[in-house]
């Protein structure tokens, strides 16, 4: 014991956490050896270190205190039992101040039932509140080392430990655009299609009319781009910054609530969102995607599956 190293703590989003179903063995002579799993990007994890928007707390049987924290690109499942008594007792007090940003530190738990499902869910070491900058800062962290995992993957598998590389070819065998989705939608730019969909089919459309009578606009240009003007700030959705407004956060959320609140399941396709805020005028198309991640930067939503979104609140 007097060798024991605590492990350091892996930043992970929420969704690669929910894909990592694989563990190591641990070796038979080394009964007190750190356990380990492995994540479809490779990543060999002991501890778990996660940020995003608390907004669930129950008590469930058997003295258990269950949770639920979102980031952009789904949930994580926290819980805490008898064995932490002080983790279970502060997840009590926050019940009572949800949502909030929270960070998470903790261990993988991994359950595989004789029915072949497997649950994944973090049991917490530490939980505290933090601050919207602290969570931008581990937003831009986690991507950076996301995408440093995806590339090894990429352009030189050879270099993973051998126990990793087996564990991914032989049980993940991940699709490279579902673990690039993972970073586009902690962006903000939406998995189902590119960040640039929407702006660059219109502009196109756009681009066509004066192909068609070049000579007629060239003497009337001048006129016609006056009127059309600067879309997004007439409308308010930015400030002088190019900040998206308070006003257009607040609208596009309650937008989501309702369209959420009128399915079936409870979410809505991204891309009918979109096309929303732009009906709606709350934004215009070429600002759709910055409104979507401002709400997302807030804790407001979260994509429980790719390209559909759930509100928080």
């Amino acid at each position: 014991m007097a060798d024991y190293k605590r492990e350091p703590a892996l930043r992970l989003f929420a969704t690669e956490i929910a894909m990592t179903t694989e563990e190591l063995e641990r070796p038979l002579n080394e009964p007190f050896a750190p356990a380990y799993a492995v994540s479809p990007t490779g990543a060999k994890i002991n501890r778990v270190l996660h940020i995003g928007t608390l907004i669930e707390i129950e008590d469930a049987d058997n003295d258990f205190v269950r949770g639920r924290v979102v980031d952009p690109t789904g949930a994580v499942h926290i819980r805490a039992g008898t064995y932490q008594p002080e983790i279970a007792a502060t997840m009590r007090q926050l019940a009572n101040k949800l949502p909030m940003f929270v960070a998470v530190t903790g261990k993988l738990n991994i359950y595989k039932p004789e029915d072949g499902q497997v649950y994944v869910s973090v049991r917490p070491e530490s939980i505290t509140q933090v601050t919207e900058t602290e969570r931008e800062l581990w937003m831009e962290e986690t991507t950076r080392q996301t995408l440093a995992r995806i590339k090894t993957l990429v352009t030189s598998p050879d270099k993973l430990p051998p126990e990793i590389k087996d564990v991914i070819d032989g049980c993940y065998r991940p699709a490279l655009n579902d673990l690039k989705d993972i970073v586009r939608v902690a962006a903000g730019l939406n998995g189902t299609a590119s960040p640039d969909s929407t702006p660059d089919s219109a502009g196109k459309k756009e681009a066509s009319k004066p192909e068609q009578a070049p000579a007629q606009q060239k003497d009337t240009a001048p006129e016609d781009k006056t009127p059309e003007g600067p879309p997004a700030d007439t409308a308010g959705t930015t400030d002088i910054t190019g900040n998206i407004t308070e006003d257009a956060i607040a609208a596009a959320s309650n937008l989501l609530g309702e369209l959420c609140n009128s399915s079936g399941n409870g979410t809505v396709g991204a891309n009918q969102f979109l096309d929303r805020i732009k009906e709606e005028k709350i934004a215009p198309a070429e600002k759709s995607h910055a409104v979507l991640k401002a709400i997302f930067d807030r804790g407001l939503a979260y994509e429980p599956q790719i390209g559909r979104l759930k509100t928080v609140v």
